[in-house]
């Protein structure tokens, strides 16, 4: 998150006007409600990677969030978002600890001179649409879990700059889920451990975010939750303080604390004035 702030400008995709400003991404004109499809990349450039892209756009999602896992050289990096790009909204990528950052920088930047619809996160401290803001949290909190030594991350003063952003209802968008809550928490790994991070927890409760969308652990996979965790919620029920953990799009699956192996694809949800609720999720190939 310690890169300079995006360049200030606006302009249309399709319906959706944006404008960028004070590391805010703002959003008007969407359809409501508001369908955004959430997903860590393939992290390979997966043979059935444009065929879980194509299942994506076919969901009409008016916001995309890419949550880390773009490879490990930049020509992945390139081929992993040139795809994500084809899908007709802005898509917003964070990194996650298992990105190196200087590969996903430069990634990003040669990219984003090509993608009008990509918004890189690092450099973006809120995403705002109508009375809702998503605050970006990429990295892995203090280098927990982080794959390398020169992985992104996040620190103190990082977490510190998403306190009392945005409007009234918040909503964290980071790599890692935060600590805390029930036996269906999204924090839940192996054995019914907590995998969660208390740094993230503490940052939500801090930026007043009762949800959020993380992608590690991802032993809780496409298994949403309220806030406090106790239970799975049905597919289609809004709250307003959902927390979800989306998949890799396509690629290896993951094992669920269950040892079930979870699906690939995207996880879709709907925003509106009553909260976000996960309502399913696309197609994507695994092994």
């Amino acid at each position: 998150m310690a890169v300079d702030a995006p360049a200030e400008g606006s302009g249309h995709l399709g319906p959706t006007r944006w404008s960028i400003a004070d590391r805010t991404l703002t959003l008007r004109g969407f359809t409501t409600p508001l369908r955004i499809a959430a997903f860590r990349a393939s992290s390979m450039n997966a043979p059935g990677l444009r065929d879980a892209v194509a299942a994506v756009k076919e969901q009409s999602p008016g916001l995309v969030f890419v949550l880390g896992s773009l490879g490990p050289d930049e020509a992945t990096v390139r081929a992993e978002l040139d795809a994500v790009s084809a899908i007709d909204a802005p898509v917003v990528v964070i990194p996650g600890g298992d990105d190196e950052a200087e590969i996903f920088g430069d990634g990003v930047d040669a990219a984003r001179a090509v993608h009008a619809n990509l918004f890189d996160g690092r450099r973006l401290r809120a995403v705002v649409a109508g009375s809702d803001t998503f605050l970006m949290l990429g990295g892995a909190p203090d280098g927990r879990y982080a794959a390398t030594a020169t992985a992104c991350g996040n620190d103190d003063d990082d977490r510190a700059e998403l306190d009392d952003l945005g409007t009234a209802r918040r909503w964290l968008v980071a790599w890692a889920a935060p600590s805390g809550g029930g036996a269906a928490a999204v924090c839940r790994g192996f054995e019914g451990l907590d995998a969660g991070d208390a740094r993230v927890a503490a940052t939500m409760t801090r930026a007043h975010a009762r949800g959020g969308i993380f992608a590690w652990p991802e032993t809780r996979a496409l298994l949403p939750t309220d806030s406090q965790g106790q239970s799975v919620l049905a597919p289609g029920t809004p709250t307003a303080d959902l927390r979800v953990v989306v998949p890799h799009i396509t690629g290896p699956s993951a094992e669920r604390d269950d040892y079930a192996i979870g699906p690939n694809g995207a996880a879709i949800l709907e925003l509106s004035s009553a909260g976000l609720a996960f309502t399913g999720t696309t197609t994507g190939g695994g092994g």
